[in-house]
């Protein structure tokens, strides 16, 4: 089973039920609760907690996350509020998050086929992604709209031009553009109005990327295992407490292509 977008936890569960062929009462005797819980759950009145979670994710064969992360609560439209999702972070994401490959920055050229006049890096945050085009091309743009994080990025460098902006409002003229990057964070922005906005900037046959990393590092199962649960129980908080869900909106990093 495939949630759909922007489908809140009842509808997905609702979905994976009938789609089983199965009665309340029926799913109620497999996840070994009652047929009020079932019925709680698609009235959007309750949720299930995290070892029940765990259960539907074993019997039906689909990812917590995928029933996490696709929810979205009917009142949350507007990518804006992430930039304040990072208010009082930004040296911990500084000290944190990972860099861009240096090899992107060779890989997106060749595409173009021939020497950038202009990149822009939209949430380019403290400038980790910015800094990799240094010395390769001119005309680099680093574009986040959390002024704390460019703060950062500004002390670092004078090769490189900072926009306060969100990503479907860019204050650079239209066919301007040779290489837009989104380096780890197009999943905090509205991916219709960010590529509209992305598209009226890019020159002809211009390059839109993004890039992202697969988190943590492939190393051991116990520690893979130990961090997709915490990521389950991160989320899971998320969705409990409505009042901390509203103040960002987060996009499904699956359904990037």
């Amino acid at each position: 089973m495939k949630s759909g977008d922007n489908m809140e936890i009842k509808d997905i569960l609702y979905n994976l039920r009938t789609s089983n062929n199965l009665t309340q009462d029926e799913m109620a005797k497999k996840l070994f609760v009652t047929r009020q819980a079932v019925s709680h759950w698609e009235n959007s009145k309750t949720i299930p907690n995290i070892e029940t979670l765990k259960l539907i994710s074993n019997i039906f064969d689909i990812s917590i996350n995928s029933i996490i992360t696709d929810n979205k609560l009917n009142d949350v439209q507007d990518d804006k509020i992430n930039s304040n999702r990072f208010v009082g972070f930004a040296q911990l994401y500084e000290n944190s998050r990972p860099s861009i490959p240096y090899y992107a920055c060779n890989i997106l050229p060749n595409y173009l086929e021939h020497k950038p006049e202009q990149i822009a890096d939209l949430g380019c945050g403290t400038d980790l992604s910015t800094m990799a085009w240094i010395g390769k091309y001119n005309g680099i743009i680093g574009v986040d709209p959390n002024e704390e994080m460019l703060s950062i990025a500004k002390q670092k460098s004078d090769k490189i031009s900072f926009i306060k902006a969100c990503s479907d409002n860019i204050p650079l003229p239209d066919n301007s553009t040779d290489i837009v990057i989104c380096s780890q964070s197009f999943h905090w922005m509205n991916p219709t109005d960010t590529l509209t906005e992305v598209n009226r900037i890019l020159k002809p046959n211009g390059i839109f990327a993004t890039v992202d990393c697969d988190w943590p590092p492939v190393c051991n199962l116990e520690a893979e295992l130990a961090y997709s649960q915490l990521l389950n129980k991160v989320r899971f908080v998320e969705l409990e407490n409505k009042d901390i869900y509203k103040t960002f909106q987060r996009w499904n990093k699956d359904k990037h292509l």
